[in-house]
Parts: C-alpha cells; sequence; structure tokens
C-alpha cells in the first residue's frame, strides 16, 4: 500500500504539478524520475534515502558541485542515476 501511495503520488507530480511549475532540473535523468527508477530499481527504502539525498543536493549549483566528467556536454546537466550507486558492506 505504501509502495502503491509513492507510485501515485510520483505520477500526479510528474504528470500535473512539474508542468505547471516548468522546473528546469539541473540533473538528468529528473530527481521526480529519478525517485521512482530508484524505488523501482531497489528496494522501496533505499529508494526513498536515495531520492532524499538527490533532493538535498539538488539546489542549483549542480555542475559546479558535480564531477564533471558527469556532465553531459550537449544539455549541460549532471547524469546522475540510482544504478551509479554502489554500497559496501
Amino acid at each position: 500500500p505504501i509502495k502503491i501511495a509513492t507510485n501515485s503520488l510520483l505520477w500526479v507530480y510528474q504528470n500535473i504539478f512539474s508542468e505547471q511549475i516548468m522546473a528546469d532540473c539541473g540533473f538528468e535523468p529528473s530527481c521526480s524520475s529519478f525517485a521512482s527508477q530508484a524505488i523501482k530499481e531497489r528496494n522501496f527504502c533505499l529508494g526513498i534515502f536515495l531520492t532524499a539525498d538527490r533532493l538535498t543536493r539538488c539546489n542549483g549549483n549542480e555542475q559546479i558541485e558535480g564531477e564533471a566528467y558527469l556532465v553531459n556536454k550537449k544539455t549541460g546537466k549532471l547524469h546522475d542515476e540510482p544504478k551509479m550507486y554502489k554500497f559496501s558492506k
């Protein structure tokens, strides 16, 4: 039930609010797409954790703070997706 609610909220944000706000995310994929991918590719709890981490870094300085090799030369956006995160035990 929590996963369904979260996915529903993400869908509403992506399809209704994001278009109205016209937010220009400095990351690719966008933060909401990142959240959706993180929850699908990882378990729910880890997906939420990764999304929270991503949102704390979404402050308009992504290109300055990010690694130069991760910046897409065509779009100028920082490439960052859930599968890039590695965790050690």
